[in-house]
């Protein structure tokens, strides 16, 4: 699915056949963003592998607040510009005990929600960031 920013909102298509399959109005769409991703923090961490088993080493902290000035059009564009991406993070259930045993039927749809991703150098575009920690 690719999402397509148009006067109303940003509409979901489907890659293969450009059909349109929903629409997010421009002020629900802006709305959900920015509740989902307003005032986050980004952690980063020196990665080890030792003995089959990952270590981190947290060494950096940054709060993150969205832009003020920032609307639906600016977030759109990121999205065009593919400093924002959307994960779609939903699947099918199966006819298996995992899935009966959460009240679930095979065949039914699993939505956790979409999920925003954006590399570290393209945070900048949409937050305003403070350094919290920095260890050495």
């Amino acid at each position: 699915m690719n999402l397509i920013p148009t006067p109303e909102g940003i509409a979901v298509v489907v890659s293969s056949t450009q059909e349109v399959i929903g629409t997010w109005r421009t002020e629900v769409f802006a709305s959900k963003f920015e509740d989902k991703v307003d005032n986050i923090v980004y952690v980063r961490a020196d990665v080890e592998v030792r003995d089959g088993w990952e270590y981190f080493h947290y060494n950096q902290a940054e709060h993150c607040l969205l832009k003020r000035d920032l609307d639906a059009f600016d977030i759109f564009h990121e999205i065009q510009q593919r400093n924002l991406a959307l994960e779609w993070r939903m699947f099918m259930c199966e006819d298996h005990p995992h899935c009966w045993d959460e009240g679930r039927k095979a065949g039914m749809v699993r939505d956790h929600g979409p999920a925003v991703r954006c590399t570290r150098e393209k945070l900048r575009a949409i937050y305003t960031i403070e350094q919290l920690i920095t260890v050495v």
